[in-house]
């Protein structure tokens, strides 16, 4: 898990398993497309998109074919 208030570039592909932290997560979607399942609800990131994840909220994620993003975790 990355430290609050950290700011990197992160290549997705394969899912972890679902997971949650106690802190804010901003993704933007800078190459492919990063599929995520947020609290049960599906949302895509493209390039030039992004989303924001709540502080406890359980998510998931996967990438068939790879994206990279720009992830600010935040307090």
């Amino acid at each position: 898990m990355e430290p609050a208030d950290a700011l990197s570039l992160r290549q997705y592909g394969a899912s972890p398993g679902s997971h949650s932290h106690g802190h804010f997560q901003i993704l933007l979607g800078l190459a492919g497309v990063l599929d995520l399942e947020v609290e049960g609800r599906g949302l895509r990131v493209a390039s030039g998109g992004g989303c924001v994840i709540e502080p406890g909220a359980r998510h998931d994620f996967e990438s068939a074919h790879g994206s990279l993003c720009l992830v600010l975790d935040s307090a």
